[in-house]
């Protein structure tokens, strides 16, 4: 078992409650899993197994792509907020000149 597979592994099943890249039979390892697949996985079992029955069954790629969908929406609202911000000031400061040359 790679430690660097299995700690990656530990990383995605950790956040998206998942297993493999398409799911636990990903891992040819004769119903072994990583023990980063299964719900009860603490950081210190980054090198054990566990039994393939006992693994989540979505993939990591399908949880891995909708982590990444749902921030760049909120990348993109955020965005969008503030440029709305920024032509409201633009529009105020375009209004409140044309004030000031009149007082002057």
């Amino acid at each position: 078992v790679s430690t660097q597979s299995t700690v990656s592994s530990g990383i995605n099943a950790e956040y998206g409650e998942c297993c493999g890249t398409t799911g636990p039979s990903y891992w040819s390892w004769g119903g072994q899993v990583p023990a980063s697949c299964c719900s009860n996985f603490t950081t210190s079992m980054a090198t054990e197994t566990c039994n393939e029955a006992d693994a989540f069954t979505d993939g990591c790629m399908d949880s891995s792509e909708k982590l990444v969908k749902d921030a760049l929406l909120a990348l993109v609202i955020l965005l969008l907020i503030i440029i709305i911000f920024l032509v409201a000031c633009m529009v105020f400061a375009c209004c409140s000149k044309k004030e000031y040359e009149q007082v002057a």
